[in-house]
C-alpha cells in the first residue's frame, strides 16, 4: 500500500471514529441531497472519498490502479484459506488466469463451486483487487471459489470478456472433480459487469453445449446497455457510480454502439429465459437498479426461481467497502449466507 493510501485509509478510521452524530452534521454541510437517506458510516467514505478525481477523467492505466487503491482503502481485511493457486488458460482470442480458492476446515470433501467474475465496468479491477472478498466467500460459502482475471477494455474490447467468461466455465466445469468441486453444486457470480459476464455464462453455456449452473448469484449486474432506466437518471450523479462514469465504461468495452443491443452485452434481450438457474438478485441505491430489477422480473415472468436482496442504505460498489463499512459488511454476509443455501 502506497503512503498515499495508509495516510488515507488513517484519515478515513479516525473521521469513521467520531460520533455518528457528530459525522451526520459534518457530512450534511457539503453533501447532494440524494446522499441523506444512505448509511452514515458510507457518507463519510463518500466525502472523503471527492477529494480524489473521478475515475472517468483517467486514462484506463491511471483508473485501474484507482480503482485498486480504493479497493485497499476499503476492502475486508486478508483472511487465511486453505489453498490458493493460479491457472493460465488460454483459447483461440487469447489468454488469461484464474485463481481458485478452497476453504479452510473441508478437508477432502467435494465442495460447491463459484466461478467469480469481478467488476469494473468491463475496464478496471483485477483477481488482485478481490482477493480478499473472494477468500471471504470461499470460507463464508464453503465453496471452491474460481476467480477470473478476463481482459479489459479498451486494449480488448466486446466480446473478449465474454469469450474469456465462457471459457472459463468450460474449463471450471471440466475440471471441477480434480479441483474437488461437486459437478451438481456450480454457481456462477458477479458484480456490476462482473454480473453481467455471470449472466452470459448461464445464458450462453446450454447453446455452447456446457453443463448450465445450478444458480447464479448477481450483485447490482449490469443487464441492459441502452441505459435508458428511470434510474439511471434519478442515481446517476453523486453515488460513486455516475452516468459519466457508465458512459466512459462503456465508450472502452463497445467497440460500435450497436453492440449495446447484443445479448452477451445487454442480456436482459435475451429471448427465451426459461431454462436460467435459480438466481440472487442483489440491488441497492444505483443507476443500475431497474435494469437488475427487470432482469429479475423477466426471469420471474419466465417460471425462474429469484431471491432479490435489497439494500436502499448502500450504493454501488459496496460489495468492496467491507473494511470501512460495517453495513455493507454486514449485506455482503447476508448475501453469502443466502447463496450458500441455494448451492
Amino acid at each position: 500500500m502506497s503512503l498515499r493510501a495508509r495516510l488515507e485509509k488513517n484519515a478515513l478510521r479516525t473521521m469513521l471514529a467520531l460520533p455518528r452524530g457528530l459525522r451526520r452534521r459534518l457530512v450534511a454541510f457539503a453533501e447532494p441531497l440524494g446522499r441523506r437517506d444512505l448509511d452514515t458510516d458510507l457518507r463519510t467514505v463518500l466525502a472523503a472519498s471527492s477529494l480524489r478525481p473521478p475515475l472517468e477523467t483517467l486514462p484506463p492505466k491511471a483508473a485501474r490502479k484507482a480503482f485498486s487503491e480504493l479497493f485497499q482503502l476499503l476492502d475486508v481485511p486478508r483472511e487465511a484459506v486453505a489453498a490458493v493457486a493460479d491457472h493460465a488458460l488460454k483459447h483461440d482470442s487469447g489468454h488469461f488466469r484464474v485463481r481458485v480458492y478452497r476453504p479452510l476446515g473441508v478437508g477432502d470433501l467435494a465442495l460447491p463451486g463459484i466461478l467469480f467474475f469481478h467488476g469494473g465496468g468491463h475496464t478496471i479491477g483485477s483477481v488482485d483487487d478481490y482477493d480478499h472478498g473472494c477468500r471471504l466467500l470461499a470460507n463464508q460459502c464453503g465453496a471452491v471459489v474460481a476467480s477470473v482475471d478476463y481482459r479489459l477494455a479498451p486494449e480488448h474490447r466486446f466480446p473478449a470478456a465474454a469469450e474469456d467468461a465462457l471459457a472459463a466455465w468450460a474449463w471450471f466445469t471440466d475440471n471441477a472433480v480434480e479441483l474437488g468441486v461437486d459437478p451438481k453444486r456450480l454457481a456462477v457470480m458477479g458484480d456490476s459487469a462482473g454480473g453481467n459476464l455471470a449472466i452470459v455464462v448461464a445464458q450462453q453455456a446450454r447453446r455452447c453445449k456446457m453443463p448450465r449452473p445450478a444458480v447464479q448469484c448477481l450483485v447490482y449486474p449490469t443487464t441492459d446497455a441502452r441505459r435508458k432506466t428511470d434510474s439511471m437518471t434519478a442515481y446517476g450523479e453523486h453515488l460513486g457510480l455516475t452516468r459519466s462514469l457508465i458512459r466512459y465504461f462503456d465508450d472502452h468495452y463497445l467497440g460500435d454502439p450497436a453492440d449495446a443491443r447484443h445479448p452477451e452485452v445487454s442480456p436482459i434481450l435475451h429471448r427465451n429465459l426459461k431454462t436460467q438457474p435459480k438466481t440472487l438478485l442483489v440491488v441497492c441505491k444505483d443507476p443500475l437498479r431497474d435494469e437488475g430489477l427487470a432482469y429479475g422480473k423477466r426471469l420471474e415472468d419466465a417460471g425462474v426461481e429469484v431471491t432479490t436482496l435489497d439494500y436502499p442504505q448502500l450504493i454501488h460498489g459496496f460489495y468492496g467497502m467491507g473494511g470501512m463499512v460495517p453495513a455493507a459488511r454486514t449485506a455482503v454476509l447476508e448475501i453469502f449466507d443466502t447463496l450458500g443455501k441455494m448451492l
